[in-house]
């Protein structure tokens, strides 16, 4: 029994012995952490730094939808609405069922008064199941549906975004 023991202990402390210390480094990850950042920076009005986030971020993971999500908002703050335009596109393209990618085209569409091709955007962000953000989604229907004068709709999107919102 103790031989048993000493095997399985020496087993385990070679098993140990094999694993790595070196943290693993997702890059996708690092790419949308600079994404954030450089998002961050451009509401604080900081457009280089914002760029410079961007750039890390494209060299990590050039074809991370959240990362050209990131690239469209960037151009579209500097009105180059086409250069924004291609990059939304690619993202919806790379992540047709992400709601967040939907939602983010979607405030796209909408800031460049596209209020109805934006509302199914919206819509089919807020009832994703697995949306984590629906209340958001709900609220840029309303929002929409404002904008494109159905206040009864507007009205059902915002309650839902109300109860979303708990």
């Amino acid at each position: 029994m103790f031989s048993k023991l000493v095997k399985i202990s020496l087993l385990s402390f070679m098993l140990l012995g094999c694993v790595s210390n070196q943290p693993v480094v997702n890059t996708t990850q690092l790419a949308e952490i600079d994404t954030e950042l450089a998002v961050l920076n451009l509401q604080q009005h900081q457009p280089e730094e914002a760029k410079a986030h961007l750039l890390e971020a494209q060299n990590l993971a050039p074809h991370d939808a959240l990362v050209l999500v990131g690239e469209g908002f960037y151009d579209l703050n500097a009105h180059e609405v086409p250069e924004a335009a291609a990059f939304y596109h690619q993202a919806i393209h790379l992540a047709p069922q992400d709601p967040k990618i939907q939602n983010d085209y979607g405030v796209f569409l909408y800031q460049t008064h596209q209020f109805a091709l934006a509302l199914p955007y919206f819509l089919k962000a807020a009832y994703d199941p697995d949306n984590l953000c629906a209340a958001e989604a709900f609220q840029n229907a309303a929002l929409t549906e404002l904008k494109l004068g159905d206040h009864a709709a507007a009205e059902r999107y915002f309650k839902a975004a109300e109860w979303f919102h708990g």
